[in-house]
């Protein structure tokens, strides 16, 4: 079975600024060896701010997108159990770069101005996936998270660096002054809730 999740670093970014931004709010510090079940932060050496989703959608489209806007960042996704990984560089919120490993293709898809050195990853990757042709194993897979990875390094399954916590955090009910509509679900509606 395989794990899906995303995850965004921003250069600079306050752990409270994050947490506005995101709506959400912090449930509690976890322990070292603990991964957050659905949505964490943690700061990393060299000043990113890493929020990781269980939701693979959340780092490109759903909140964590919004962080995109508060700095320079990168951001990584990957859905195991399809093989598909991506991820994506931005400036001031906008997408500068993408790299792509979609299960359907034979290659890696790089568009806009990459760093230098993650063309260096991409070339390795294309070099060893050719070497191992035979073996069946797709080393195309790693390379967006590895390219992430040398801009901000943080990679999910490698081990953290030293003292780095995650803190649990819990979206907060999206409201109409949020962008989130403020229309009660179905349910509410039909037992008289109010948002």
């Amino acid at each position: 079975m395989g794990f899906s999740h995303s995850w965004i670093a921003v250069s600079g970014l306050t752990p409270d600024a994050a947490v506005a931004a995101l709506g959400a709010e912090v449930v509690g510090e976890l322990d070292a060896e603990e991964f957050p079940e659905t949505l964490g932060m943690g700061v990393l050496p060299g000043g990113w701010l890493l929020v990781v989703s269980s939701d693979f959608d959340d780092a490109f489209k759903g909140r964590l997108a919004r962080l995109a806007a508060l700095g320079p960042a990168v951001a990584c996704a990957i859905e195991e159990h399809v093989m598909h990984a991506e991820a994506r560089g931005y400036d001031a919120g906008s997408e500068t770069w993408r790299v792509v490993r979609d299960p359907d293709d034979d290659h890696l898809e790089m568009t806009g101005a990459p760093p230098a050195a993650l063309t260096a990853i991409r070339d390795e990757a294309v070099r060893r996936q050719d070497a191992d042709e035979a073996s069946g194993i797709d080393r195309l897979f790693e390379a967006p998270a590895d390219m992430a990875a040398a801009i901000c390094g943080y990679q999910l399954g490698v081990e953290e660096p030293e003292g780095f916590r995650y803190t649990e955090l819990r979206y907060l009910r999206e409201t109409a002054s949020s962008g989130g509509g403020g229309k009660p679900g179905f349910f509410a509606r039909l037992f008289g809730i109010k948002g």
